[in-house]
């Protein structure tokens, strides 16, 4: 466990390959981390062991993290269940679906400065998240590699059914929001659409 400013946390990291990938511009090779890094935080209402997932099991797409954070029970990004992408370029978009917007769950963004050659981690606020927009898509911003991004997860029911698609789909069926019918629903809702 991990004490954060405002109180005990679980934490659970996912590494992933390929930060290079991960940055929003192409850009020469740099000695940057050769893992990218999600780290899902929930406050610790009962007693967690750190969940650590080897490199090479976890693809460095989005679809693992949710995953994975639904199968550990936190809420907060199962609205994101069969998104594409990398796990890094999240805060780069503002990744969002079905009424919820990483630029909520974000905690931090790690970064590898390629003008300085230095690591420098951005808050929330200095991400400046827009609609699907970021810092990290400005002319300034994109010298910045994104090597690591944590998000706050809750151990606690928080379902977000505000999106009229998912509310309709939970009216439609009589069927209480659970985390694994949430993501069910969301992919049902996805695969209509695609």
């Amino acid at each position: 466990f991990v004490a954060l400013a405002s109180g005990h946390v679980a934490v659970n990291t996912i590494s992933v390959p390929g930060a290079m990938l991960a940055t929003s511009t192409s850009t020469p090779a740099y000695s940057v981390p050769s893992m990218l890094t999600a780290t899902v935080c929930g406050p610790s209402s009962r007693s967690r062991q750190p969940l650590i997932v080897l490199p090479d099991t976890v693809p460095e797409s989005m679809l693992p993290l949710v995953g994975e954070a639904i199968t550990q029970g936190l809420w907060g990004i199962e609205n994101l269940s069969g998104i594409p992408g990398l796990v890094g370029a999240t805060p780069i978009q503002n990744v969002g679906a079905y009424g919820t917007e990483v630029a909520t769950r974000i905690i931090s963004v790690e970064t590898f400065d390629t003008e300085r050659e230095i690591a420098r981690v951005f808050s929330p606020e200095e991400c400046s998240f827009g609609y699907r927009d970021s810092f990290f898509k400005s002319t300034e911003g994109k010298r910045f590699i994104i090597t690591a991004v944590t998000y706050r997860l809750d151990e606690e029911a928080v379902a977000d059914i505000s999106y009229r698609d998912t509310s309709d789909y939970f009216n439609e069926r009589h069927i209480e929001p659970t985390l694994r019918s949430v993501r069910e629903a969301i992919l049902e809702i996805r695969r209509g659409k695609f």
